[in-house]
Order: C-alpha cells, then structure tokens, then sequence
C-alpha cells in the first residue's frame, strides 16, 4: 500500500538530457487527496489508482505528468530477471529480506563491489536502508546507510534495467517482458509509446559514465523534523 520508491523522470529529445529525482517516501506534505492535512508521500499510492500520487508530485514540482509506472515488490524481481540481471556497483555489503519479506532461509545477500545481481538481490538493494545486526554478521553490517542513500541504490537499480534492456535485439522484446509482469505492473504508458521509447533508448548509449544522453540524478533538499520531513510552501 505504502510506497517504498517514489521518483520523477523527465526526458528532454531536443537536448537528450535526463532527469530522474528521488522523492524521499516520509515527506510530510499536503498530498492532492488529503484536503489540508499533511501526509506522507509514500501513503498517495494506496488502492489501485495512482490519481492521487501523480497529482501530489505534479503539485510539488510544478510539472504535468504525462506518464506513470507503478510496480510492486514481484513485479521487480520478475523485470531484473527477465532482462538477464543487472550490472550493479554496490556501495556496501548487506543482506535483506526476499521479496516475500521473509528471513531464514530466504535472506537475501549481496556483496560490496560491482555485482550482476538477479532479481531478489536488485529488490534488496532497493529496499535497504538500515542494517540488520541481528539477522546477519557485522560483515553485512557495515556502511553508510539511510533514505537517502536508499535513494541513490534506487536509481542505480534503474540504470541497470535500462542498461540491460537496450541490450534486447527486438523491441518487441520490450513489450513481452512487460506483458509476462503485467500481474504486477500498472502504467498508462501505450504499447506503441513504448516501442517508440524502446527505440529511442537503443539508438542512443544510455550509461553512468552518461554518454550521448545527459543522465543526471537529484533528490529532494530536506530537513528533518520530530522523524518527519517537511515541505516548507
């Protein structure tokens, strides 16, 4: 219901520059379904509509929104398999929960360094925020760890599900990958826009050393308040 990731991504074709910010989910503000109480953000995605979060991050930023991808934890685990895994530089060694949010036998870990991560490792490095010293040893412990670190993992596992699908030799491709996760996948974003932005992407070199394409990576300045972060406006 709540959600874990919250990012605006914008794409300019006449100067090939990109942006994709990331919204830290406890920003306390006044959300588009909440009248004039305040909120966190990450409460907007509740149900199986996703009017109120892209009219709440409209309002923030003061843009129109013209396309939504909303996907969950499965959905996640499905795409990074679906394109082959994941080129990764993780900043840290750690272990998470699966996506099942399960510990045990299912702990998931993931070491420091460049990594091809497969689905469950790539959703553990987007959802780690904190370590867990009483599941794992201090050496899946260690490292600088919060939201907004949280946030540049996040980004980090999108690049490399960018960078692994522009690899696909048909677009085609692209669509069926989306249509074997549409359990867990809901966007207003058409079969032919995609192809068209599948396209797009291919005949240009998207990567982080950021090459014909301008790729840059912002968050939200912020400050904290009684465990809140609040919008000053």
């Amino acid at each position: 219901y709540n959600a874990d990731v919250l990012l605006l991504a914008t794409f300019n074709p006449n100067t090939l520059r990109a942006t994709l910010t990331s919204i830290p989910r406890d920003t306390y503000i006044r959300t588009a379904c909440s009248g004039s109480s305040y909120r966190r953000i990450n409460t907007t995605t509740w149900g199986s509509a996703s009017t109120c979060a892209v009219n709440t991050v409209e309002d923030l930023f003061d843009v129109d929104i013209d396309y939504y991808a909303k996907i969950n934890f499965k959905g996640i685990v499905e795409l990074v398999d679906a394109v082959g895994g994941i080129d990764v530089n993780v900043p840290y060694s750690f272990c998470e929960q699966n996506s099942s949010r399960k510990w045990g036998k299912n702990k998931v870990y993931v070491k420091k360094g460049k990594q091809h991560l497969n689905g469950e490792q790539a959703l553990a490095l987007a959802r780690n925020r904190h370590g867990w010293p009483n599941k794992c040893s201090s050496e899946w412990n260690q490292g600088t760890r919060n939201d907004f670190v949280r946030g540049k993992n996040q980004i980090k596992v999108i690049m490399g599900i960018v960078n692994a699908a522009t690899k696909l030799r048909d677009p085609n491709q692209a669509v069926d990958i989306l249509k074997s996760i549409e359990d867990n996948f809901q966007t207003n974003i058409k079969t032919k826009d995609i192809l068209q932005l599948y396209n797009l992407g291919k005949s240009l070199v998207i990567s982080d050393s950021t090459n014909l394409v301008n790729v840059q990576r912002m968050q939200l300045k912020t400050y904290s308040a009684w465990g809140k972060i609040y919008d000053r406006g």
